[in-house]
């Protein structure tokens, strides 16, 4: 019995993965599997193909088509997924502004950027140390990712490189000494770190110590 076949999906054949026949012969262009007298059942094999290229997760659909000499089931179609060896995304963290002002109007700014691997969502888990603290003495915005509302996780979707982290210092009315901001980033869902890891900057105060006097009456 010949069966024909016909694949689909986003793999191609012959570049993402080699096609094979267990108990059966394949032709080599893949459409049609002989089956010989006695033989019940073949197994074909579609062995994904290692290569250096970053790439999202592909599928490999196989159709089994009405012919002669055989009816079709209630399965005729079986999908699969390849999945990419590279799977990691690898993060760093950098700086464009590191001085802020409690004013608002001079916040900082640091950037979360990823490399390697573009193609899924990955998760990136955050600190923020320093003198300074989170919800106190600054808030922080996102642009191009989605941050936890305590900003110890940033998701960035699949396709985007970066993201923009703006923190900006919330205006006290206490005097108090210039404050410095740590942010690290640390692995998390799909992601490891690269260098640097770690970025600080400072919030400066813009409220004057009171002037203290003594005099004898």
């Amino acid at each position: 019995t010949v069966v024909t076949l016909s694949w689909a999906g986003t793999a191609t054949l012959g570049s993402d993965d080699a096609l094979g026949a267990i108990c059966g012969v394949l032709s080599a262009n893949g459409l049609y599997l002989t089956l010989a007298a006695g033989t019940s059942s073949a197994r074909i094999t579609a062995t994904p193909i290692d290569d250096t290229t970053r790439e999202s997760a592909e599928n490999v659909t196989l159709n089994v088509l009405a012919g002669s000499g055989y009816l079709l089931g209630s399965t005729p179609t079986a999908t699969g997924s390849i999945s990419d060896t590279d799977t990691r995304a690898v993060i760093t963290v950098g700086v464009t502004d590191a001085q802020g002002a409690e004013q608002g109007t001079d916040p900082l700014t640091f950037a979360i950027t990823r490399t390697v691997n573009p193609y899924t969502q990955i998760v990136v888990n955050l600190s923020w140390s320093g003198q300074a603290v989170f919800g106190t003495d600054y808030t922080v915005a996102v642009n191009g990712g989605t941050l936890s509302a305590n900003g110890l996780q940033l998701t960035l979707a699949p396709g985007a490189l970066a993201a923009t982290l703006t923190v900006t210092p919330i205006n006290a009315t206490t005097a108090e000494l210039n404050a410095t901001l740590v942010l690290t980033a640390s692995a998390g869902t799909g992601s490891t770190v690269g260098t640097p890891a770690s970025q600080s900057g400072t919030v400066l105060d813009n409220d004057m110590p009171a002037v203290l006097g003594a005099n004898v009456v």
